[in-house]
């Protein structure tokens, strides 16, 4: 079993492993952008350079990212749905520049409508920010 702890990327991604190495973890998560934010992060190829040099030179084992708090796959609300997309494959891409083992997400609700639909919904924006990641 990882032990570990959800850790700032302040600064940049190798940041948050410093963090994590200061705390004893053997496993970190970060937000790859302001989770309660719209605007999506990448990073750039010397932060995501910085991060690997940390990581092997750390005792860290396993990264994990968590997308924003905001995200609401599920709803009825175009917009919304919209950028939930476009923040999930951020997060997607970013878990995947870092070698993260997961991408940790709340995928949203129905609200006040119906729960099928919902879950078709998230469902489906889902499978469209994995496919365009």
């Amino acid at each position: 079993m990882l032990i570990g702890a959800h850790v700032s990327p302040a600064g940049g991604p190798a940041r948050a492993v410093e963090r994590g190495v200061e705390k004893g973890c053997h496993a970190i998560q970060i937000f790859n952008q302001n989770p309660r934010a719209w605007r999506p992060r990448e990073y750039s190829e010397e932060e995501i350079e910085e991060f690997h040099a940390a990581m092997e030179a750390s005792e860290i084992d396993a990264l994990l990212i968590h997308a924003v708090y905001l995200l609401n796959c599920a709803s009825d609300d175009e917009e919304v749905r919209g950028k939930s997309l476009t923040s999930l494959i951020a997060s997607l891409r970013a878990g995947e520049a870092l070698g993260a083992h997961a991408v940790v997400l709340h995928p949203g609700s129905a609200k006040a409508g119906e729960v099928g639909p919902a879950i078709e919904r998230a469902g489906a924006t889902i499978r469209e920010a994995l496919a365009e990641s």
